[in-house]
């Protein structure tokens, strides 16, 4: 789980963790790119306007140092135009989430295969 907004990170993170999820926490892009190498996530639930490195960078950057690990990543944000979706999807999102995320949506896109290419969920 990747986001600045200290609320917003234990919003996610506390549910997940609830249903049996292992969460890790990171505030801030390098930070999450530097974890993701770390513990080497099947998911990745990332906020678009991180400080720093964006989300989208962050996703681009995941993408390329994954090699054949399968990595899942969620976009999550407030914002929800189309052209902001086609952003998260040429970004490597596989999902694009948007705030305050419902839990259902939340839990059905990470429970999904890691390598599952799904469509953009909507809102």
């Amino acid at each position: 789980m990747v986001d600045d907004d200290y609320d917003v990170a234990d919003g996610v993170a506390d549910p997940l963790r609830d249903y049996g999820h292992e969460v890790f926490v990171a505030r801030d892009g390098h930070g999450a790119l530097d974890r993701i190498g770390e513990v080497h996530p099947t998911v990745a639930i990332i906020d678009i306007g991180l400080p720093g490195l964006s989300g989208h960078d962050l996703a681009i950057r995941a993408r390329q140092r994954q090699g054949s690990e399968p990595l899942r990543l969620i976009a999550l944000t407030g914002l929800s135009g189309a052209a902001e979706r086609r952003r998260s999807k040429d970004a490597g999102f596989d999902v694009h989430l948007v705030k305050p995320v419902n839990l259902d949506a939340l839990l059905e896109a990470v429970s999904a295969p890691p390598d599952a290419h799904a469509t953009l969920a909507p809102g």
